[in-house]
């Protein structure tokens, strides 16, 4: 006996009839892209600012190097010798140690809030230069071969080795002090608490033209410290005046920036 047509099974074919879902899924298909591709940066520019500040730190240390040795030629030259140049522009160096981190640490001692310590800081670091300075013009003194006199011939000639090493050690101390701030400032940028985000925000701050500025307050610097050293050579009773003027200099500077933020804040 044969079956009917009407009692054949049909064949069933599983996916006939099921084009759109294979066009759904075409649509889902993965093209290898990473989903946070076009997530935005935590960090932000931060790391490229810090590169690109530490990178404008060689020409500094390179002059304050090649300042040093000057000294220590223009020494020999004006008949003091090289040792007075080359130790006057290496306690240069040693002398921003000494006033930034004695300022630093002194200021620590007020316990005071944030930005009123580094302010304080500031204000003691740069009372303290002049001191250490004065010390290094009496060494400087002591060190020449020949007689450093007002009343001697040629007296301007001998204070200008001593004037520019002093000049180049700070520079160069300066200049590398700012390249380990820096470094220490990127390794805070990950760091999720108020220390990370004021690091972040102080890296977003180093604009090319805040740089530019700095460069020229630490060169103004350098060069007032090392003429500082070359007169106290001769008047060592110069540091009474020097002492309270730079330190009235720093404050100034200090509160410049809140002077600047108070007007903007009134516009």
């Amino acid at each position: 006996m044969t079956s009917s047509p009407d009692d054949a099974t049909p064949a069933t074919t599983p996916h006939a009839g099921c084009d759109h879902d294979h066009d759904a899924h075409a649509g889902h298909a993965h093209t290898g892209a990473d989903p946070h591709a076009d997530a935005p940066d935590p960090l932000g520019e931060a790391p490229e600012r810090i590169a690109a500040a530490r990178r404008r730190l060689w020409p500094r240390i390179a002059l304050g190097v090649i300042g040093i040795g000057l000294g220590a030629v223009l020494g020999v030259n004006a008949g003091i010798g090289a040792a007075a140049g080359t130790v006057v522009g290496v306690l240069s160096a040693l002398a921003w140690l000494i006033a930034a981190w004695g300022g630093i640490l002194l200021a620590s001692l007020a316990r005071r809030g944030q930005y009123t310590t580094i302010a304080l800081g500031q204000v003691l670091a740069a009372a303290l230069a002049p001191a250490a300075g004065a010390g290094i013009a009496l060494l400087g003194r002591a060190l020449a071969t020949t007689p450093i006199e007002v009343s001697a011939a040629g007296w301007p000639g001998r204070l200008a080795p001593i004037a520019v090493a002093a000049a180049a050690g700070w520079l160069l101390a300066g200049a590398v002090g700012e390249a380990v701030r820096l470094r220490a400032l990127r390794s805070q940028l990950t760091r999720q608490d108020e220390v990370g985000l004021r690091s972040r925000a102080e890296a977003e701050q180093l604009e090319t033209a805040a740089l530019v500025r700095a460069e020229r307050l630490a060169l103004l610097l350098a060069l007032a410290f090392g003429l500082a050293v070359g007169a106290m050579v001769l008047l060592p009773w110069l540091v009474l005046v020097l002492v309270p003027l730079a330190a009235a200099g720093a404050a100034w500077l200090g509160l410049r920036p809140l002077r600047e933020s108070a007007g903007a804040r009134q516009n």
